[in-house]
């Protein structure tokens, strides 16, 4: 995936009073929809487990959940997880089913580092799914 969206409720900000993004910018409390990307601009390569079992009426049903961490520097006035990101050179460890090394794997569920992200606001149109166009990731300013 590109990036990953979260929203800066109001309520999470009551406590602290303003938020502050990765690039200084300091916003106050309400509701704002923040883009997570890397600054190089590659995927983000999330990790989680996908199954697919039979359900007691004989459906398969295939299910997905993201494996999240503690959040890092940019993230952690936006929400208190984040996705544990995989970062390039640690794919094959991840991916290879012939070597299970519990504690390599463990090893691997860290916050992603905070100087090769970014986070900015972006319009409420990306909420519409029918709003498939680049205005809905383009940065904009904290009114």
């Amino acid at each position: 995936m590109t990036s990953f969206f979260e929203r800066v409720a109001a309520t999470s900000l009551a406590l602290k009073k303003h938020v502050r993004l990765s690039d200084n910018t300091e916003i106050i409390c309400g509701k704002r929809l923040i883009r997570i990307v890397l600054k190089c601009g590659e995927l983000i390569r999330i990790t989680g487990l996908y199954d697919t079992w039979t359900a007691p009426d004989g459906r398969k049903v295939s299910t997905f959940t993201i494996i999240t961490t503690t959040p890092n520097e940019v993230v952690k006035d936006i929400h208190d997880r984040m996705p544990v990101i995989l970062r390039k050179e640690d794919e094959d460890l991840l991916l290879d089913s012939e070597r299970f090394d519990p504690d390599l794997l463990r090893s691997l569920l860290v916050p992603y580092d905070t100087a090769e992200m970014r986070s900015y606001p972006v319009p409420a149109l990306v909420e519409n799914l029918k709003n498939d166009v680049p205005e809905c990731i383009e940065e904009i300013p904290w009114q």
